[in-house]
């Protein structure tokens, strides 16, 4: 897919990923100037519950999709951008791995492949569920990993050819373009991504990166 492709995908997703908050928002202030001019309780938390989603969206869009280099983000800020997209929902993030120390040189590229591996797994937790993050030092390797696990796990039938960049054009649309996107970004480092540990109620998306340059901090 060639990048132009890929860049119009992204974007019609993260606008069908705002609208809904924006729209909540633009909801409630119609409301407001429909009333007599009175503040309603209701609508104003309305449209404060809004505006907090869409700001936490936005960080994290921004992070994920973002220069990795921009503003130097490394594990420990995705983290928190990651704990407080998740606030709230259908799921539980658990970002107890341990992350390595020192950290390599790509550190910041490394957090962003995080999370867009979140994503990829919160995709396959439709009834909400569970995502462990993982990331261990393995000598000249860094192994970034996301379990998922839920109710009703759900793993499209193409997904691992999506990860692995076997997928064709004409079966990438913006709804299933996050995988093909999350691989682009490992494979732009000398890594792989795939699928692993699959049981019957969780699967990990599993990213392998080389450590680059110099292993201070």
């Amino acid at each position: 897919m060639d990048d132009l492709k890929l860049a119009a995908l992204l974007c019609t997703r993260l606008c069908h990923d705002l609208v809904g908050p924006v729209g909540a928002i633009n909801n409630g202030l119609e409301l407001l100037g429909d009333g007599e001019g009175g503040i309603d309780d209701e609508v104003m938390s309305l449209i404060q519950r809004s505006a907090r989603e869409t700001t936490r969206r936005l960080r994290f869009f921004r992070a994920a999709y973002g220069l990795a280099s921009a503003g130097g983000r490394g594990f420990s800020s995705a983290s928190e951008i990651a704990a407080q997209f998740f606030d709230g929902g259908k799921i539980t993030l658990d970002w107890a791995g341990a992350t390595p120390a020192p950290f390599p040189a790509n550190e910041e590229a490394c957090a962003q492949i995080v999370l867009n591996l979140l994503l990829c797994g919160a995709e396959m937790l439709p009834r909400g569920g569970r995502l462990a993050v993982r990331v261990a030092d393995e000598t000249d390797e860094i192994a970034l990993s996301v379990a998922a696990s839920g109710p009703a796990i759900k793993i499209d039938d193409d997904l691992e050819t999506r990860l692995d960049g076997r997928a064709t054009k004409a079966t990438i649309d913006a709804r299933r373009v996050q995988p093909h996107y999350t691989a682009r970004l490992v494979a732009a480092l000398g890594g792989n991504v795939a699928l692993g540990g699959r049981t019957e109620g969780s699967v990990d998306v599993r990213a392998r990166v080389p450590t680059v340059g110099d292993r201070t901090h």
